[in-house]
């Protein structure tokens, strides 16, 4: 017999972050799972919901896309928010590099002992980029 649709926000809630654990291939195999009752293995939380049957599985799966959906490109930002921080930290090093090397291999007389400026707003971009990193509220995976 299967349950009458009209799923609490907590249970979409549970089903979107079984449907990120799961990802975009495991949704079949969840949605089949919600169908029979065996979906706690995924979210301990989706155990009491107890077997929903097809029809009101395949509903609750759409219910919790959005939320799935935001899930997913939150963490995919997240992640590309630091690997940019990071690739930024690096291409600075390397602007620092090419300076010294102006100097040091090729006698360049604009960078002779370096140029103050220029390395000291490198070196204070580095130093916030640094900051940036250790403050912000997630890690590198997004979470």
């Amino acid at each position: 017999m299967e349950q009458a649709v009209g799923f609490a926000e907590e249970s979409i809630y549970h089903t979107a972050d079984a449907m990120v654990k799961v990802g975009h291939d495991g949704l079949k195999e969840l949605e089949k799972r919600l169908a029979n009752g065996t979906a706690g293995f995924v979210v301990e939380e989706l155990g009491v919901l107890g077997a929903l049957g097809e029809k009101a599985a395949a509903e609750l799966i759409e219910a919790a896309r959005p939320d799935f959906e935001q899930i997913v490109n939150i963490t995919r930002l997240r992640k590309e928010l630091h690997q940019r921080i990071d690739d930024a930290q690096k291409e600075i090093q390397e602007a620092q590099r090419v300076i010294r090397d102006l100097w040091r291999d090729w006698g360049d007389v604009e960078y002779m002992e370096g140029d103050d400026d220029t390395e000291h707003c490198l070196n204070e971009a580095r130093r916030q980029l640094r900051l940036a990193q250790a403050i912000k509220p997630t890690d590198e995976n997004g979470n």
